[in-house]
Parts: C-alpha cells; sequence; structure tokens
C-alpha cells in the first residue's frame, strides 16, 4: 500500500485500532510507521464513541482492509472496500478467517500479497462507476447483510422485547 501510494500520489488515511495512550499504541504506531514512511499518510486516532473508523471509511473512495465488521458494514452500503482477510494465509490460518470472505467477489478481494494484484484491484475499484459497482457486490451485499424481511436491529428489538415480558 506504501508503494502505491507512493507511486499514485494518493493519501494513505490510517484509522488505528488503540486509543492514545493505550497499552499497544506505541507498537502500533511504530508497525504503520515502518511501513510508511511518506508524505501521503495520517493516522485518525480509535475515539469509539465518535466512530472515528466510520467517518474516516464513509468519506474514503476506497477502504482496504482485513475482515472486520467494519468492512462487511461499508459493503452493506455499497462502499467500495478491498478485504485483504485471505491474502495472508498464516494470518488466515491462526484467525480462523478463511471462510469469512468466500462469498465476496473477485473484484473486492486479494487473494494474496502480490503488488501487480493488489495495484490492479485498486486501480480498478478507484475507476469503477457506482453503478457497476453495485451490481458486482449485489449479491455478496446480500448474503453478507440481509436477514430477511426485518432488520437487524428489528430483530434484536423484537428479542429483547419478548425478553423483557
Amino acid at each position: 500500500m506504501s508503494r502505491f501510494s507512493q507511486e499514485n500520489d494518493i493519501e494513505v488515511i490510517i484509522a488505528t485500532r488503540r486509543v492514545d495512550g493505550s497499552m499497544g499504541r506505541q507498537r502500533e504506531m511504530d508497525f504503520f510507521e515502518d511501513i510508511f514512511s511518506d508524505d501521503n499518510v495520517s493516522y485518525t486516532t480509535n475515539e469509539r464513541l465518535n466512530m472515528t473508523s466510520y467517518q474516516v471509511a464513509i468519506n474514503s473512495n476506497l477502504t482496504i482492509g482485513f475482515d472486520s465488521t467494519l468492512m462487511f458494514e461499508l459493503l452493506g452500503v455499497g462502499k467500495k472496500i478491498l478485504c485483504c482477510g485471505n491474502a495472508d494465509k498464516d494470518f488466515s490460518d491462526i484467525f480462523g478467517n478463511e471462510d469469512q470472505c468466500s462469498s465476496l467477489p473477485d473484484e473486492v478481494l486479494l487473494s494474496d500479497m502480490d503488488y501487480n494484484e493488489f495495484k490492479e484491484k485498486v486501480h480498478v475499484l478507484l475507476e469503477i462507476d457506482d453503478v457497476e459497482y453495485a451490481n458486482k457486490i449485489k449479491d455478496a451485499r446480500k448474503y453478507y447483510m440481509n436477514f430477511g424481511d426485518k432488520y437487524p436491529h428489528q430483530i434484536i428489538h423484537n428479542m429483547i422485547q419478548e425478553e423483557c415480558k
């Protein structure tokens, strides 16, 4: 990603997982600063109450990440994503996430750590128009986000009401 950012003069915004002052924050920053040594990178601090990760992602042209609920939620609202959850086989094996991305279309799924594949997929995703993208992700959106006739919050609401009776 760092190489792509430099070659294409594209800004990268990293939504960090750790809050300022927390354990692991400096390790996380050291990790990213070792990879991104250029000026095209900025960092946002994780502020759960302000949902900063969501704000950054919603305002981005493309969000690149591993298999996280944020990635699937972005897919659900039609935002452009590139899921790298299966690209690193060791990561997939450790976290057992190889099946979580199995219903994503190839256009939004990075299959390995090959730079040329990454570069091609990012270029295609940045250039594809919204209607064509929506058509490509239509089945995946339905698979990952559809619970039938009711939205998830309605199902949860009904479950809570039943338990409170």
